[in-house]
């Protein structure tokens, strides 16, 4: 637009300047910034006072399934009823993050109770134990202890694998409280525990700083000699751990020898 003096009879008048005004007042162009977007059509609405009750959905959600098992639940007493408690979902702390579950199984007072983090998944996602190949090399294992894996007691510290594959830390204690249930119920001689977590559940410290000496779970009113070593699975990646592995085999003997 050009400005001159001949524009200026077409210039608009005070009632349109006016109006004009009125409109940009309407609309806040003669504000500096709005903290929210509005609409000129829309009703005024009240703004509703937030109360300390006022949560979303989704935390609520949350905060009850977190609630659920922030105390210890009470576990049967009986092996044969507790092992039946653990075959229901709805009793289960990992309910909500797998799909699959596994049961433990074994004989009570084993000589060995073997102890892994979780299950392994096999046949398009079916949870079991330890996979086909885990499984030939726990058996080996065994036998090299001078019993099989069918006189043992096994079990996963979570009995059913989480999508992502890691036991989330909330979940760490009330998984680890059940263990223990279950192990002063089968009463076995020693434990062997597979894998970096199940150290850190059980003893607070890594894979690597864990093997390097007998250890001893304390449950109950009883304490159970143990060992750490490598998971089937790493072994089966990394067969030049496998002369590790039997090096913390033979702690149990020298604890037999004891």
């Amino acid at each position: 637009m050009i400005f001159s003096e001949k524009n200026n009879a077409n210039a608009p008048s005070s009632t349109d300047i006016a109006s004009l005004q009125h409109w940009w007042s309407l609309a806040g162009v003669d504000l500096n910034y709005a903290e929210t977007p509005d609409s000129l059509l829309k009703e005024t609405i009240q703004p509703k006072a937030v109360t300390i009750d006022d949560q979303p959905a989704s935390m609520a959600k949350l905060q009850e399934e977190t609630a659920v098992f922030e105390d210890t639940p009470v576990f049967p007493n009986e092996i044969g009823a507790f092992l039946q408690w653990l075959q229901k979902p709805e009793n289960l702390v990992e309910k909500s993050s797998a799909r699959e579950f596994v049961v433990p199984e074994g004989q009570v007072e084993p000589k060995y109770m073997l102890v892994s983090a979780m299950p392994e998944t096999v046949n398009q996602g079916v949870a079991s134990h330890f996979s086909q190949n885990s499984s030939v090399l726990v058996q080996n294992m065994m036998k090299a202890l001078g019993t099989e894996l069918e006189q043992c007691f096994h079990f996963p510290l979570a009995l059913g694998r989480p999508v992502d594959g890691r036991i989330a830390k909330h979940r760490m204690k009330p998984l680890l409280d059940r263990a223990l249930h279950l192990i002063a119920l089968i009463r076995p001689e020693r434990i062997i525990l597979f894998g970096d977590t199940v150290s850190h559940a059980f003893f607070g410290e890594d894979l690597l700083t864990a093997r390097q000496k007998k250890q001893f779970i304390n449950h109950s009113s009883s304490k159970t000699e143990a060992i750490v070593t490598f998971h089937p699975r790493i072994l089966l990646a990394r067969p030049e751990l496998k002369t590790e592995a039997w090096k913390d085999l033979q702690q149990l003997t020298r604890i037999g020898a004891q």
